[in-house]
């Protein structure tokens, strides 16, 4: 039986999602099916340039080796939200064969259980720090702006709070993905919706090789999206459709069609 399970787990299409717990060890968040990536609606060229970038990592494991470059790449993926981060990470771990290993330093409580989660994850697998510029501590000190205070203006009685800090260092985080310690064979995704707020030392080349803006579908992606919807509508119907919307993000576009193509009551 225990043979019969572990050929059953070997030949499953499925990919595993881990998520790094309190208690330190990596826990299976589930087991996601294979997603295509002709399923992620997003600008052609924006797409085939991040799966490209990550084909030819996979696929050059010995062009690192013999020049003594740490065999890991990472993406940066920046923009407003619903443009199809999380989505196309996911159908990139389909098409490439990763797991993906989700980590957010802020909920990490040691220096010590950062390094070991990383060193603990398989090779061949996807770190995702989602959301980086909240998530990950930075090194940059904010002026604070100085209180005026107004002749006869008596002081002020309330003060801003000030926002909770992720609990562990930049410098923590950048040993973590990038020291020696730091395992090869892994692709380490970020995304964030403000990529001036994060530090400069954690996208430097080195460590982040590839950053791409998603932004709102042109017209090519909003087709094909359309035609997704209504597969048996015509070409000229379909472009009607796209030409009267205005631009909108993979998000938007997909709850404006399903709302559209929804049985009117």
């Amino acid at each position: 039986n225990i043979f019969k399970q572990i050929k059953k787990n070997a030949e499953s299409k499925e990919k595993s999602i881990y998520t790094w717990c309190s208690n330190g060890y990596w826990a299976e968040l589930k087991q996601q099916k294979p997603r295509d990536l002709d399923t992620v609606f997003m600008n052609k060229d924006v797409k085939t340039r991040i799966v490209k970038h990550i084909e030819w990592y996979v696929n050059n494991q010995k062009w690192y080796q013999e020049r003594g470059i740490p065999y890991r790449t990472g993406v940066l993926l920046y923009g407003t939200p619903g443009t199809g981060k999380t989505s196309l990470i996911q159908a990139i771990a389909s098409k490439f064969d990763l797991d993906i290993y989700i980590m957010n330093p802020s909920d990490v409580s040691t220096e010590d259980a950062l390094r070991r989660a990383v060193a603990f994850m398989h090779k061949q697998s996807i770190l995702l720090m989602e959301d980086a510029d909240t998530n990950i501590a930075s090194t940059r000190q904010e002026k604070a702006e100085p209180i005026v205070k107004k002749s006869g203006e008596s002081p002020p009685t309330e003060t801003k709070k000030e926002e909770p800090k992720p609990r562990i260092s930049l410098s923590s985080v950048l040993n973590a993905i990038d020291g020696i310690a730091a395992g090869d064979g892994r692709v380490l995704f970020m995304t964030t919706n403000h990529i001036e707020k994060l530090d400069p030392a954690l996208i430097r080349s080195g460590r982040i090789d590839l950053k791409v803006e998603l932004g709102k579908l042109e017209t090519d992606a909003a087709l094909e999206m359309v035609k997704s919807f209504f597969p048996n509508k015509k070409e000229k119907e379909l472009q009607k459709i796209v030409k009267n919307t205005e631009p909108k993000t993979g998000a938007d576009w997909q709850a404006y069609l399903t709302d559209l193509a929804k049985p009117k009551y």
